[in-house]
């Protein structure tokens, strides 16, 4: 080789030159290569971390409203063993895990869940208390203190005996996704929740917040449309409807509180409670929800063959709906149906 370099010098500079520029590029895609890869992992973990915003909520009408916001983005979970009884309900463990794994925990709060005044907000995990929400419409219950410093929305509904019902610890119904103004207020909220904790599909979140606030103002008006004129006197068994029938002005509603929906034996003076106060007045009609214990149904029906009361039973937390993003508007056209069956004369 050095032969032939010294017969053909311009050859082997020009091979030289080669071999230089060829080390060279190696060298520089050596050094490139762990930049790339530094890169290429960055971009996976920000990835990763986007779809790790684990959330849950615990009951069926906010769970559907968080599937339409995240739709495309994330995928919230429903506390299962709440969806039927959500008031004194104990988790089991794999729930437990679940709630405390979660980064977004949107929950009603007061006493709504037995469970919520132990759930707070960590380095790792934002909670959501939907009834302590600015632009929230809540109704105090009848026999609340008004001493409150909270404001409300509409005033209580009396009841019969004055037992207390329950409430969050200021005294307000808990039932606020039963107005679709609520509804709005708290999408708008998460809305601004989930772009701060998720920024990589804050487009996504503000398109499908925009989304459902126009379809909520739809289902408003086409419920407002069905129900005017609504009127008469009925009794509702679990104080779960003010919201939709202040909403609305459908005026005529008397709750009957301290019942017991889900008992399977009622003792003698609960069931005497509750046949007193059917007597006391001329009902259109009784709203029950669904799961009424069979032996208070009876006592129920026993009371009103005599006279034209309906039994009407109503769903406001979508126990027989599936859960997808849809079931908010169909548990509010079900409680709109429920109420057109009940004061529409047979």
């Amino acid at each position: 080789m050095q032969l032939k370099c010294l017969r053909l010098p311009t050859i082997c500079f020009i091979a030289g030159l080669v071999f230089l520029f060829l080390q060279l590029g190696f060298l520089l895609d050596a050094g490139a290569a762990p930049k790339k890869a530094r890169q290429g992992l960055s971009q996976e973990l920000s990835k990763e971390l986007s779809q790790e915003l684990s959330i849950v909520s615990t009951i069926a009408p906010i769970h559907a409203l968080l599937l339409g916001l995240t739709n495309g983005a994330q995928h919230p979970q429903l506390l299962a063993s709440l969806r039927h009884k959500p008031h004194g309900a104990s988790l089991p463990p794999s729930q437990v895990r679940l709630l405390d794994n979660a980064r977004l925990v949107v929950l009603l709060g007061g006493s709504f869940e037995s469970f919520a005044a132990s759930v707070d907000d960590r380095d790792d995990r934002r909670v959501v208390r939907l009834m302590e929400l600015d632009g929230i419409t809540r109704i105090r219950i009848a026999g609340a203190s008004e001493d409150s410093d909270e404001h409300e929305g509409h005033d209580g509904h009396d009841g019969h005996d004055g037992q207390a019902a329950h409430g969050d610890a200021n005294g307000f119904d808990p039932h606020i996704w039963l107005d679709p103004l609520n509804a709005r207020a708290i999408v708008m909220h998460l809305g601004v929740v989930l772009t701060r904790m998720d920024p990589q599909n804050a487009a996504l979140y503000r398109e499908n917040g925009k989304r459902m606030v126009s379809n909520l103002r739809a289902l408003d008006e086409d419920i407002a449309k069905e129900v005017s004129g609504l009127r008469g006197k009925f009794l509702v068994l679990h104080d779960s409807t003010a919201y939709f029938a202040a909403r609305y002005g459908i005026s005529g509603q008397e709750n009957l509180h301290g019942v017991n929906h889900n008992a399977t034996r009622d003792g003698m003076r609960h069931t005497l409670y509750v046949r007193r106060n059917l007597r006391r007045g001329d009902y259109r009609c009784v709203l029950v929800q669904q799961g009424l214990a069979q032996k208070l149904r009876n006592v129920i029906e026993d009371e009103i063959t005599a006279g034209d009361t309906k039994i009407v039973e109503i769903d406001p937390l979508g126990v027989g709906l599936p859960l997808d993003e849809n079931a908010y508007g169909e548990i509010l056209r079900g409680v709109s149906s429920a109420f057109i069956r009940c004061l529409t004369a047979s």
